[in-house]
């Protein structure tokens, strides 16, 4: 890759990483000839590859034919490129498909992998890795902060592993954050049914996707409109079509929504706020809690979430008033401990006794929602980091840099809020792939919710000389957080 040009969104730089830094370099003979190969890949090559690349980009650079690495395959007379992971189970099969004796999968081997593997690799220093492969694929070489907890140091300790790994990456690539722009980097049901499919190509989804599901419903509705109203050629007739399937899937999301989620949505922003919206107090919601808890339509899932809720917004609950609750929602000894492994997480008891106050180890986040959507008030904290680091309003006691002295931090502040650039990647997605942009890269530890996703497509579309990348190791669902809290099984502290 030309390390002058910085590619204009990660999904193009990756593309451009397979393309040119694997696949051509594999399919291109000697005499320059197109030596035409089988791509194969594992799992996880899978993914980074289709969410990158379409077939016919393949096709047009020699690749010929697909294939699993893990399943049975027969042999071909081509060259194999292997995009896979390090891990035992695919280079165990990479090794199965050659032989010593007897017929091999494929003429020749060109393997690449889809990160560097140590011969002891810990989690943390596998997470910096991947977060320096990320700047690396961007030929970004960002300066990198982290939230400041003074009880947990794996934020402090993260920072500094990719910090290390990015210097060793900039030693062997010099080129990188030669680009005009400036970057930071933050840490911080089984049944088969039918599948609606949308895929990026399709310009409504990518529209929608991160949107609140009020917004998307008008969105979907006032399109459907236009088309009705102008259906005369077979083009607006697709259209129609396409825009009709939306509002079948937007139509499911609201009956679920409709079922109780509506109201149980409004009880959890009130706990969340703590009044501060409503003017209320959360002696007021103690009925409505109740009720909920009573009400055998309601999951066991969101009866759990409630009483955390309850927890983490009163900083732990007096004993009495738990055992009620507990027993109201006729919870099993497993999802009791369940909730009781908040203290390894918390660093506090979820029981306290009466009048007794605890400081959470974090901000309520009592910031009220720029949407005017009665159901959703609540805005999450993410997104107040990201338009502090833009306006370089963070606090640099909460939020300090890593490898770099004070003097050079006022400097980076100073200049960087005067750099302008062009718009994010998604407004104009067949423009150049070269981006001159300002970027800020977030890594949540953990797992990131869906409505910290969309804020940072909010603050995005706001600030539209930046382009905000947010990542972690997976997508938080409540199903998915209540499913991790049970299987802490470490005492408390």
């Amino acid at each position: 890759m030309d390390g002058s040009l910085k590619p204009k969104g990660l999904i193009a730089a990756v593309k451009n990483l397979i393309i040119k830094d694997a696949i051509v370099w594999s399919c291109k003979q000697n005499d320059k000839k197109l030596n035409r190969c089988v791509l194969v890949l594992d799992k996880e090559g899978l993914q980074i590859g289709s969410s990158a690349c379409r077939m016919h980009d393949l096709c047009d650079e020699g690749v010929i034919l697909v294939e699993d690495l893990l399943k049975v395959r027969e042999p071909i007379n081509m060259d194999a490129i292997y995009l896979i992971a390090p891990t035992q189970n695919s280079i165990t099969a990479v090794t199965n498909d050659f032989p010593k004796r007897g017929v091999t999968k494929y003429k020749a081997a060109h393997i690449f992998f889809t990160q560097g593997k140590t011969v002891r690799t810990s989690h943390l220093e596998e997470l910096a890795i991947r977060i320096s492969t990320v700047c690396h694929t961007l030929k970004e070489y960002p300066s990198v902060r982290y939230i400041n907890n003074n009880k947990d140091t794996t934020n402090f300790e993260l920072a500094n592993l990719v910090l290390e790994k990015l210097k060793i990456m900039k030693d062997l690539n010099p080129s990188m954050g030669e680009g005009r722009g400036k970057l930071r980097s933050h840490f911080t049901d089984d049944n088969a049914q039918n599948v609606a499919c949308f895929e990026e190509r399709d310009i409504l989804w990518t529209q929608i996707r991160h949107q609140h599901i009020c917004h998307a419903v008008t969105v979907v509705n006032e399109k459907l409109k236009n088309c009705v109203n102008s259906l005369r050629t077979l083009t607006l007739t697709v259209e129609k079509e396409k825009c009709s399937r939306y509002i079948s899937e937007l139509q499911k999301c609201m009956d679920l929504y409709g079922k109780d989620l509506v109201n149980i949505c409004g009880l959890e922003q009130n706990l969340v706020m703590s009044g501060i919206t409503f003017g209320a107090d959360f002696t007021d919601f103690l009925s409505e809690l109740k009720s909920y808890l009573n009400n055998v339509n309601v999951s066991t899932q969101n009866k759990m979430r409630l009483i955390i809720l309850f927890i983490l917004h009163k900083g732990g609950l007096p004993e009495n008033i738990f055992n009620e609750f507990i027993q109201i929602a006729q919870l099993s000894p497993t999802n009791i401990q369940t909730i009781m492994n908040l203290n390894i997480i918390l660093g506090f008891c979820t029981t306290k006794k009466e009048g007794t106050k605890i400081q959470l180890p974090f901000g309520h986040g009592t910031r009220v929602s720029d949407e005017k959507f009665p159901v959703s008030p609540w805005t999450p904290l993410i997104k107040n980091l990201m338009e502090n680091c833009i306006e370089n309003k963070l606090d640099p006691e909460q939020c300090p840099f890593v490898g770099v002295n004070k003097s050079s931090t006022e400097n980076h502040a100073a200049s960087s809020s005067r750099y302008t650039a062009p718009n994010a990647m998604w407004h104009k997605p067949k423009a150049s792939t070269e981006f001159q942009g300002s970027r800020v890269i977030i890594y949540i530890l953990g797992g990131v919710t869906y409505s910290e996703m969309r804020c940072a497509y909010e603050v995005s579309n706001k600030f539209k000389n930046w382009e905000i990348i947010i990542g972690s190791s997976n997508p938080l669902t409540p199903n998915d957080f209540i499913q991790n809290l049970s299987e802490l099984n470490k005492p408390p502290h």
